[in-house]
């Protein structure tokens, strides 16, 4: 069965950013055409291309994303609060002119809206009768919202019918080739009646494993997938608790191919403040005097990382230091628009006590040979479950060796991937238990002993977390 949620027929977009062009001016109203996510990396060497943008966000390319798979029409206008790094011939502190900015965003705003009329949405969206048509405004300031939601009432029935059997455990997966195996187990048994219900793009399954209710999805690729993913299924369904698992770089080298990691925290090591050239640890990041950003985490030192020496390069870098932050915290049972800040997300004690009693598990170390008279590739050992303390994802591949390293040195984190703390930042807002596992399919960025592409033993790891998700639910059960 599938409906789509029908989240009005419009978003409009505002707020101020950082500039891009110099031919523009502190306070000018952008209109961009287009918009790109440029924190979605393979991180191997260097970026290879200039965009050609002009704003310069955190926020919008998210927004278009989502009303890109929902269908609803968009548009972004960002006014320009700093030429980003220095260099304008106006006071160019982003603390300076963000009020005036704000105010020019919102005039401009204000104004497109006044343009819009009934016939314009319906040219928009030609196959929706003007009676039906509506305008639901998004003014973010931040992240995604979404307007008053239309569900065609045999699919609200569904998932009424659905949460009367619940309560469920969320099951949450983040690519096809990771969830194949837990669908082919036979721990995992479809549900009869409603084996799955679609909605907005997502497929939600519904079975049991072990004597377990569960409900499996499948996000796809990165940060903003993973939360958008997670958040539907915890306001759409009745769910108890939140198991994710899929494979992950590793970056402790202690650690082994195939070996699956139950971290006890999660950062996400995607949210920057990047520091305009010329400044240092003792230079106040733009903004910080507010609450917005901080120096707590440390930074990526660019210059630490010439080639041909072992000491910083004389001059420095122009790209200068990034700087780790948290991120802003919205929970469901506190005061709305009302922020905390977290890096280290937590999973659910009780949770990860369970996880202990996985220890002892024997896991897969051979992959089969691709054809007849081939041997298998296997392990020099068999895997082994390892609580650890840290993890970390952001919408970054990491094949990199120099920065595996840091964000072992710095953060002390053993698995990296870039699903995760979305949806462990997503739970804790909702106030949803969760626990992540993640088997490490490679050192990431080369190094180890074994076969390290992550094309090798990226099954064996996919299969190895699935045994060990497979488990901890099956504990859960019995705890329930």
């Amino acid at each position: 069965m599938s409906f789509y949620i029908r989240k009005g027929r419009g978003i409009v977009h505002f707020g101020f950013a950082g500039n891009a062009d110099p031919n523009l001016q502190i306070g000018d109203v952008t209109v961009p055409r287009y918009w790109a996510h440029t924190g979605l990396w393979n991180w191997q060497a260097i970026l290879r291309s200039r965009l050609g943008v002009t704003p310069i966000d955190m926020e919008t390319a998210a927004v278009a994303l989502v009303a890109l798979q929902q269908g609803a029409p968009f548009i972004a206008i960002r006014s320009l609060s700093d030429l980003a790094g220095g260099g304008s011939a106006e006071s160019n502190e982003a603390g300076v002119f963000p009020t005036l900015a704000s105010q020019n965003a919102v005039a401009v705003a204000v104004k497109f809206i006044s343009l819009l009329t009934i016939d314009d949405m319906a040219a928009a969206t030609p196959r929706v009768s003007p009676a039906t048509t509506t305008l639901a405004l998004l003014l973010v300031a931040a992240a995604v919202a979404a307007a008053d939601a239309a569900v065609p009432a045999s699919a609200a029935l569904a998932v009424r019918q659905v949460n009367r059997q619940g309560p469920y455990l969320g099951v949450v997966v983040p690519n096809g080739f990771e969830m194949e195996p837990l669908l082919r187990s036979p721990a995992f048994s479809p549900a009869k009646r409603l084996p799955y219900l679609d909605v907005a793009g997502r497929r939600f399954r519904f079975g049991t494993i072990g004597e377990k209710k569960v409900i499996i999805v499948m996000t796809g690729l990165g940060m903003l997938n993973s939360g958008v993913t997670t958040q539907l299924l915890l306001t759409l369904f009745d769910v108890e608790g939140i198991v994710h698992f899929g494979i992950a770089g590793n970056a402790d080298p202690n650690l082994h191919i195939g070996d699956v990691t139950v971290p006890r925290y999660w950062a996400h090591t995607g949210l920057w403040n990047w520091q305009r050239y010329g400044d240092g640890p003792e230079n106040e990041l733009a903004l910080e005097s507010n609450g917005d950003y901080t120096r707590k985490y440390g930074a990526l030192n660019f210059s630490d990382y010439g080639v041909g020496g072992d000491k910083p390069a004389a001059g420095g870098n122009l790209l200068n230091s990034v700087w780790y932050q948290p991120e802003e915290v919205f929970p469901a049972d506190g005061t709305p628009e009302s922020r905390r800040h977290e890096f280290w997300v937590p999973v659910d004690d009780r949770y990860y006590q369970l996880s202990q009693k996985l220890e002892a598990m024997t896991l897969e170390r051979c992959v089969n040979g691709t054809g007849m008279g081939t041997s298998p590739t296997c392990l020099t050992r068999p895997p082994a479950v390892a609580r650890v303390e840290r993890g970390c994802s952001a919408s970054v591949f990491v094949d990199n060796a120099a920065y595996r390293q840091f964000l072992r040195s710095r953060l002390g984190v053993t698995p990296i991937d870039m699903e995760t703390t979305a949806v462990a930042l997503v739970a804790q807002q909702q106030g949803a238990p969760f626990i992540a596992i993640r088997s490490l399919s490679d050192l990431a960025g080369g190094g180890s002993a074994e076969s390290n592409e992550a094309g090798v033993f990226a099954a064996l790891a996919a299969q190895n977390a699935v045994a060990v998700a497979v488990n901890i639910i099956r504990a859960h059960a019995k705890k329930s």
